[in-house]
């Protein structure tokens, strides 16, 4: 494994010369979660206890506690899905907690943390009108993917991708992020 990141300094090392910082940030502690991080969670819980009520419960109600042969592989397929979507679940909010952000005048920088650092850069020439919805104790998640009839065509609907999730004082960031967009379009 590799030396431990430091993610500003990461950010920091991705500037170019004459590129002015507006804002740093990351996500706020316990926004590491989404809806449908949560609904994924959920349905593993349910799955497994489906999976047990089945086997201990469920078997002795028909025909004689005998599950029939085929049922073990459907089962363990279960189990094997169930314990994905939590180990993908844990992934997931470990990735995001080591997640920052970065505003310049010119681009939104992202470090993803995680299994592997990845630094994602978007120009703000071309990203799509910005837009932000609370998410409650005055943090938010600021989207700026480009939209075709209201609908983000970028990214896959499930990625963290042109999202600033879980910032505080969101109404500030969407703000500053309008108005830098706006000065660098009509920059050129």
């Amino acid at each position: 494994m590799g030396e431990p990141v430091d993610a500003a300094e990461e950010l920091e090392r991705c500037l170019e010369p004459g590129e002015t910082v507006l804002w740093r940030g990351r996500p706020a502690a316990g926004a590491s979660l989404r809806i449908g991080d949560m609904i994924g969670g959920a349905v593993g819980v349910a799955a497994a206890y489906s999976l047990i009520y089945a086997f201990f419960f469920g078997a002795p109600l028909r025909g004689g506690g005998r599950l029939p042969p085929y049922s073990f592989f459907a089962g363990l397929a279960f189990l094997v899905v169930t314990l994905s979507m939590l180990l993908l679940l844990g992934v997931k909010r470990r990735s995001r907690a080591q997640t920052r952000y970065l505003l310049t005048d010119h681009r939104i920088l992202t470090l993803f943390g995680g299994l592997r650092t990845v630094v994602e850069s978007h120009d703000l020439r071309t990203i799509g009108e910005p837009t932000w919805e609370s998410v409650g104790g005055g943090r938010g998640t600021i989207d700026y993917r480009r939209r075709i009839l209201g609908l983000a065509f970028e990214y896959h609907a499930d990625s963290d991708h042109g999202l600033l999730i879980g910032v505080n004082e969101p109404e500030k960031v969407h703000a500053l992020l309008t108005q830098a967009r706006e000065a660098r379009r009509q920059a050129g």
